[in-house]
């Protein structure tokens, strides 16, 4: 049996793990190497990039360089993960959670009017284009200008992104958040950048000197994909996550003294250069789901070009699906998100109250995502929709 994953190392060629496991660089190239990458960062979103080990981390170093006193409030979506509230607590800052539009997944540009006209204690609005999806984000910049408020575009899962006027997301920001951990579409395993435009920002210049997971995770997780159809795989995978040489990409600190490793900066730049091709990729397989799934999209009513990263879709039991769909050699359990900030088995919000953001909690509910990485084939897109159009079929409500 062919065994597909929505993760578990999904960006990464047998040949991309062996470079990050055996990297060796003069100190000489490691330099050319970081310059390269905040050259390249700067020249695509015109503000002066920071690098950090991850990126809830370059959020904290962030907000702590700003003339903001403690206790300034940061205006965040609901449907989002657990790391930047961690980001923002960290620094003595305050998450204040808004919901997110029935039609778009993106707060709306009058709902956001409405919080900032209501609570002049909101510094910020951290925006994060849902699944990848743009939101109004012209509007929202000129709601945040009128009420000089600071815009952070968080291209986590949007990277690439074009609005509806087909701008680029990162456009319209004052500060853009990136993250290049695992699984999104500039995937190092672990890292992030923080890229500041209009006013002067300074940051450690401490470095990150033995990241070990991130020489490790590749390879080890190729093997694990490797290792399924003969039976391997599945106790490979439960070994490595038992020792803990596999952990949940949630549990992460937020670190406000190093810099991007070498072998991370190696990877980042690695991953841009297979950017365009691997967008491609991921754009035929989600419109190949499109001719099949449809009538079940989470973002059928969306306009501008998203990012491509998964293709999500609303069940009434995620939970039933993907027990199906696994006897089916179909691994698509780590769903984003299963709680409107989500923080996995490990960590829960304590910012967020229950019923404040109810179309975030119905799309936590009912969300499910397709993967559309570099080992999709359309052939694994038609098995795929076969299945849980099957499933859809043999559950309908009579």
């Amino acid at each position: 049996m062919n065994h597909i994953f929505n993760s578990l190392g999904s960006n990464y060629s047998f040949s991309r793990a062996l470079r990050a496991l055996f990297f060796c660089a003069s100190t000489a190239q490691k330099q050319k190497n970081r310059e390269l990458l905040l050259s390249t960062l700067e020249q695509r979103f015109h503000a002066t990039p920071f690098l950090a080990i991850n990126g809830r981390s370059a959020l904290a170093q962030y907000l702590t360089n700003t003339h903001f006193k403690k206790g300034s409030k940061v205006l965040v979506q609901a449907f989002t993960c657990y790391a930047l509230e961690q980001a923002i607590v960290e620094v003595g800052f305050i998450p204040v959670y808004l919901d997110i539009d029935e039609k778009t997944r993106n707060p709306s540009p009058s709902d956001i009017q409405r919080h900032l006209s209501s609570d002049e204690e909101i510094a910020f609005v951290l925006l994060q284009h849902t699944g990848g999806h743009p939101a109004h984000i012209r509007q929202i910049h000129e709601i945040c200008q009128k009420h000089h408020v600071i815009l952070i575009e968080d291209l986590a899962q949007a990277f690439g992104a074009l609005d509806e006027e087909i701008v680029p997301v990162g456009t319209y920001a004052d500060v853009i958040l990136l993250s290049f951990g695992r699984d999104k579409i500039i995937d190092a395993v672990t890292g992030g950048a923080i890229l500041v435009k209009h006013t002067s920002y300074q940051v450690a210049p401490n470095h990150n000197t033995n990241p070990l997971f991130a020489r490790w995770y590749p390879i080890i997780t190729w093997c694990i994909r490797m290792c399924y159809p003969i039976g391997v795989g599945k106790i490979l995978h439960k070994i490595f996550q038992k020792t803990g040489a596999l952990h949940s990409p949630i549990d992460e600190p937020v670190d406000r003294v190093h810099q991007l490793s070498d072998l991370n900066v190696s990877l980042v730049l690695d991953a841009l250069e297979e950017h365009a091709p691997l967008s491609a990729h991921r754009k035929q397989m989600y419109l190949e789901y499109q001719k099949s799934l449809e009538k079940y999209s989470a973002f059928s009513k969306n306009k501008g070009v998203p990012s491509h990263l998964r293709y999500s879709i609303l069940v009434e039991d995620p939970t039933q699906i993907i027990s199906y769909l696994e006897k089916k050699g179909i691994h698509i359990s780590d769903r984003w998100y299963r709680k409107p900030v989500d923080g996995g088995s490990i960590f829960s919000s304590q910012w967020y109250q229950t019923g404040t953001c109810k179309t975030a909690e119905h799309l936590a509910q009912h969300v499910l995502n397709l993967p559309t990485h570099r080992y999709i084939s359309i052939d694994d897109v038609r098995y795929i929709s076969k299945e849980i159009l099957q499933w859809m079929h043999s559950h309908a409500k009579k």
